[in-house]
């Protein structure tokens, strides 16, 4: 392993928190710079797909069983149409553990990101600091973070980790677009859930521009999400009515009970559905470089973003590890780190596009072309993106 340096994060989401616990690990200085002046997320479930459960062993094994002991294998993932009322694409749970090594565990999203807060250690953890620009000392070898308010953080590597909107992808220099899919999300945590409720219904399921999905969790609830196709510009209220809202848009709508499980649900998270187009270029230069979000945005089809944060944290997590006897000259593993994130999350990007198209298809014609052409959908997932090795690229 390389010997310690220190490390400046920007950006306290799930991402730069991972990012923090993997490189802590590996007993380097980390330094987490957050614009919000209290640490919380939305109250909803998330959905580890197998590559990022065995991502998090590298991360750290400590959150790894945290995950284990809060967390809710799926069991069966089933895709369904709403237009055929059948499902059309099954995994069993046996298969996904036997091919993959770990299965699809849902958690509290809250929960898990107070793991990840307690394992960075919030003495780590500098709140209210909005970052405003970086400058790297090729000389020194260090990068000087500057906040608005004055505030500097010196530090040998830097992390760019503020999501979709990141100052730091723009300064390396990065150009991006933030792009509007066309589609409109709504989650929340359902209680007062059998799991006997959600046999066959567990998974995603489309129909005409609608799509959504069910995973189970503990406790006698239920993780769910639906989208709705708007295309031309976002339609809705992010603090409206929503569960009067999706009473209308859902009511004549088939995946099992998804409509009882909105009713049972007490908050109901909204948010528009962006992308953008994968960088051209490396995700960083010299001492700096990008994870997560900031990194590759991807529409949240299949609700791939979690996921691949992690699988950065990991693979940087990794490379540092393999860098020895470099002191804090340790570059080359930053450019390592980056080698091995190009692929994937490229390839996912222009996946999730076509899956969100396709499942939220506007016309008649393309809406029963959808369901016929789903069957497609899982060998794509089931051979490509949940492979380990492809994930990390290790």
């Amino acid at each position: 392993m390389a010997a310690p340096v220190s490390v400046t994060i920007v950006g306290g989401g799930i991402a730069g928190l991972a990012t923090a616990v993997g490189l802590k690990s590996l007993g380097h200085q980390v330094r987490v710079i957050e614009k919000r002046k209290a640490l919380d997320t939305l109250a909803q479930g998330l959905t580890l797909q197998p590559a990022s459960v065995k991502a998090l062993k590298r991360v750290s094994p400590s959150l790894l069983a945290t995950v284990e002991r809060m967390g809710q294998p799926a069991g069966d993932i089933s895709i369904h149409s709403s237009i055929r009322n059948a499902n059309v694409g099954k995994l069993s749970q046996d298969e996904i553990v036997a091919s993959y090594g770990a299965p699809f565990i849902t958690v509290p999203r809250q929960d898990f990101y107070s793991a990840l807060v307690k394992e960075v250690g919030t003495e780590n953890i500098v709140l209210g600091t909005q970052f405003k620009e970086y400058f790297e000392d090729i000389k020194l070898g260090t990068c000087r973070a500057v906040c608005i308010g004055g505030k500097e953080f010196t530090s040998d590597l830097l992390v760019g980790a503020e999501g979709a909107y990141s100052l730091v992808s723009e300064m390396i220099p990065l150009y991006y677009e933030n792009r509007y899919r066309g589609t409109t999300c709504w989650s929340g945590i359902a209680s007062g859930v059998n799991i006997e409720e959600l046999t066959g219904a567990t998974g995603i399921a489309f129909g005409p521009k609608r799509a959504s999905g069910i995973m189970p969790m503990k406790d006698g609830k239920a993780y769910w999400w639906v989208s709705y196709g708007t295309w031309f510009g976002p339609e809705f209220d992010p603090n409206g009515d929503h569960k009067n809202l999706l009473r209308d848009l859902f009511k004549d709508y088939q995946h099992g009970p998804i409509q009882a499980l909105i009713e049972r649900t007490e908050t109901i998270n909204c948010q528009d559905i962006y992308d953008k187009n994968p960088y051209q270029t490396p995700i960083g230069r010299g001492r700096a470089t990008l994870v997560g979000d900031a990194a590759h945005l991807t529409a949240p089809t299949f609700a791939f973003g979690a996921d691949q944060a992690i699988e950065d944290a990991a693979s940087l997590t990794h490379h540092l590890g393999q860098a020895t006897g470099y002191g804090r000259n340790v570059q080359h593993a930053l450019r390592a780190y980056e080698a091995s994130r190009w692929l994937k999350p490229r390839q996912l990007s222009k996946f999730s596009r076509v899956a969100n198209n396709v499942f939220h298809a506007q016309t008649p014609i393309n809406q029963y072309l959808a369901a016929y052409a789903a069957p497609l959908v899982f060998p794509i997932v089931k051979y490509r993106y949940l492979d380990d090795a492809f994930a990390t690229n290790l």
